[in-house]
């Protein structure tokens, strides 16, 4: 079983595998990611995927991201229709 801990600021994902009742932590260090920005949101969409969504209030900036702990790799949706700020 694995469990996913996300945290913004800094972008940090850490993964853990349950093996035999043993955990063990890895870093995970994407090449491309999101910025860190205040007022996100992130939900597990399966197929080892999580999708978070970010806005930042003062900017009036947001954006949409797809990781997938397979690939170990964040991809910028840019959808047409959003949340607003």
């Amino acid at each position: 079983m694995k469990k996913n801990i996300f945290c913004s600021g800094l972008i940090i994902l850490l993964t853990a595998t349950t093996i035999h009742a043993q955990d063990t932590w890895n870093n995970q260090n994407p090449t491309n990611y999101p910025v860190a920005q205040f007022g996100h949101s992130m939900a597990f969409i399966g197929d080892d995927k999580v999708v978070v969504f970010t806005s930042n209030y003062f900017t009036s900036g947001s954006e949409t991201w797809v990781y997938d702990l397979s690939d170990n790799n964040w991809t910028n949706k840019s959808p047409v229709a959003q949340p607003s700020s």
